[in-house]
């Protein structure tokens, strides 16, 4: 169960990256119908286990990890004559990802513990933002695609694109085998209007409060034709005003 007293499944969360956790285990003997040197043991975890012990003496109760660790062996006697361990784990990170807690419940009489197990999911937030630039260079009235990349978020992140306040749309997104990247492409026409605007991309864990993070770059756009006729055009300008400088003179 947890601090409030509800019964817990075999995974516990997801809880969000560097919460709080404290899991109770108890367990209890009564003495059977059936005989008086029976006791039923059961713990109250995610599932019910059920043993024959002695009447004498209270089982322990005690927390392990699923490599034999040791965690917790501070259990106590309730006034209802239940053994209970409390358990406490303070600001979960990434190694306390689908981590294993074991409450094992056993007597000086008995030769195998019973045991139950629950393991801890968790939301984590996006580690790594990135825009990977094309190779080619930006030129306008060309289509240019841009790739995003966001490393370890759980779950997958939402990915916004904006090009300096307008929200991009025309995205796909991939995600890797194991779920810790993200990719997320850009695809778009630019014009030479979009030469010098700062480019972005904002990740973002939804069920995490102030996760989000960003990268961005600045659009390089080259001009084609319509800019060389600008330039020449230009050109041909100053040189008449110049021409006509020189006449009046």
């Amino acid at each position: 169960m947890d601090e409030k007293g509800f019964r817990l499944d075999k995974i516990v969360g997801p809880l969000d990256e560097g919460s709080d956790l404290t899991v109770i285990c108890e367990a209890f003997g009564k003495q059977s119908k059936k005989s008086s040197s029976l006791i039923i043991l059961f713990l109250k975890l995610n599932l019910h286990l059920f043993s024959s012990l002695s009447t004498y003496g209270k089982p322990s109760i005690t927390w392990w990890n699923s490599d034999g660790l040791l965690l917790d062996d501070s259990y106590l006697i309730t006034v209802q004559g239940t053994s209970r361990n409390e358990y406490h784990l303070y600001s979960l990170n990434r190694s306390s990802l689908m981590l294993e807690l074991i409450c094992r419940a056993s007597n000086t009489n008995i030769t195998l513990p019973s045991e139950a197990s629950i393991f801890i999911d968790l939301n984590l937030r996006p580690l790594e933002v990135k825009i990977i630039t094309p190779h080619k260079s930006i030129s306008s009235g060309s289509q240019a695609s841009f790739e995003c990349q966001s490393f370890g978020s759980r779950p997958r992140p939402l990915i916004n694109w904006w090009i300096g306040s307008i929200h991009m749309s025309d995205v796909q997104e991939s995600i890797s085998n194991d779920g810790n990247l993200t990719s997320s492409t850009l695809s778009f026409t630019p014009s030479r209007e979009d030469n010098g605007k700062h480019i972005s991309c904002r990740v973002e864990n939804p069920a995490i409060e102030n996760s989000a993070i960003e990268d961005e770059i600045q659009l390089n756009v080259h001009c084609k034709f319509a800019c060389r006729y600008i330039l020449s055009h230009k050109v041909k300008i100053n040189f008449l005003l110049f021409a006509l400088k020189l006449n009046i003179n």
